[in-house]
């Protein structure tokens, strides 16, 4: 079945990924709405008395020139993988006990207490349902796909003839492609987290790619929206580095719209606040 050998292919380049030697294909064009990013040096890691999430340990790096796409992976697009290859994500998937696996659904609280927790594990929610029972992408289909997991994402990246980008080429990226401070760049939260969202910035949770002021490599949404994974995993394998922050970030929880900053996420589970953009490699 075209799903059976989607999942072997993801798995070889997932252990790939995790063994360190995984090297992404190159290509001779990139996959369409895709933006040059010259290759350069940069500090990485966090800025120096920033708080917030974590980030790597400051040092130079050198980054080869590549592409990266425009905006975050959408639904639509993501559709015209899964109607393509047959291929079913983690959280559709059913485990041992018959059920499907699910994915972690954010739901805002109507008062905080000590015991609080604004994640739910939805056995119904996934890329086609990303609220659970009674939602549906085809209402959002230019919104980011979210309920992706790492082996998900390399899957699509492998159909599209691309890659995700390396944690340096991601943050590298991010830190060329700034908008100017006088416009809007970042779908983040506003109010009083995690009960109330005013969308003061247009939209409350994920926002249709695109639709805030692209920074100077005409890059949309390299800020808030979703967390976008990268294929840099941590030494046990388990984790992949996530970056950019999401629609859940504010000044008092989460300082992570940041190039700089960085979050680990289970390789194996899924939420409604990550999704991921592609990278291509030129061949030489």
């Amino acid at each position: 079945m075209a799903s059976d050998r989607w999942a072997l292919a993801v798995a070889c380049g997932v252990l790939g990924v995790i063994a360190g030697t995984s090297a992404a294909a190159c290509t001779g064009s990139p996959p369409p709405d895709m933006a040059w990013v010259a290759g350069g040096q940069f500090t990485t890691g966090g800025e120096v008395g920033t708080p917030g999430a974590g980030a790597a340990t400051p040092q130079p790096v050198t980054v080869d020139a590549f592409w990266l796409g425009r905006h975050e992976v959408s639904n639509r697009q993501f559709a015209r993988f899964a109607a393509a290859t047959g291929y079913v994500t983690a959280a559709e998937q059913k485990g041992a006990d018959q059920h499907t696996r699910g994915s972690f659904v954010f739901r805002q609280l109507q008062r905080l207490r000590l015991d609080s927790t604004w994640w739910r594990l939805e056995p119904s929610a996934n890329w086609r349902q990303p609220q659970g029972t009674g939602s549906d992408w085809a209402a959002i289909p230019d919104h980011p796909v979210v309920h992706v997991t790492l082996a998900d994402a390399l899957a699509y990246a492998h159909w599209a003839g691309g890659t995700l980008p390396t944690e340096a080429q991601w943050e590298y990226a991010a830190r060329i492609s700034r908008v100017g401070a006088s416009k809007r760049a970042a779908n983040t939260w506003q109010g009083d987290f995690p009960l109330h969202d005013s969308a003061a910035d247009g939209h409350a949770g994920t926002a249709p790619v695109g639709s805030y002021a692209a920074g100077a490599l005409g890059l949309y949404d390299i800020l808030g929206n979703v967390w976008e994974l990268t294929r840099n995993v941590d030494a046990a394998g388990r984790h992949a580095a996530i970056k950019g922050g999401s629609f859940l970030c504010n000044a008092r929880y989460c300082n992570s719209a940041r190039p700089g900053a960085r979050q680990w996420q289970d390789i194996q589970a899924s939420a409604s606040h990550i999704g991921f953009r592609l990278a291509a490699l030129p061949c030489r």
